[in-house]
């Protein structure tokens, strides 16, 4: 609701914190959004377990689990065989696929 009330504003802050971001990139990788039509909402995960229990109910779909690091010495996506290593990770992605 604030976002869509202040939309000027969000555009300084999204502006002003993704050159932000380029500036420490040399030491920490951020990523950026630009967008400027549509707000863009990142929020913290669930537990990746809670969500590897949910894939496994559900029925019609199969899924995969990656773990991505950010850092610049090591391969930056590597496929989980479950979310019990997910902590050594900056992200976890799940690949989700539906069965036909």
């Amino acid at each position: 609701m604030y976002r869509e009330e202040n939309y000027l504003q969000e555009i300084f802050l999204r502006f002003s914190k993704n050159i932000l971001k380029i500036l420490i990139r040399p030491f920490i990788y951020f990523p950026t959004y630009w967008s400027l039509k549509e707000h863009i909402i990142i929020q913290k995960a669930s537990d990746p377990k809670e969500i590897e229990d949910h894939l496994n109910r559900t029925k019609n779909l199969e899924y995969k689990i990656y773990g991505v690091n950010y850092s610049m010495l090591k391969e930056s996506l590597s496929e989980l065989d479950n979310s019990d290593k997910a902590n050594q990770y900056d992200r976890i992605l799940f690949e989700i696929e539906l069965k036909k």
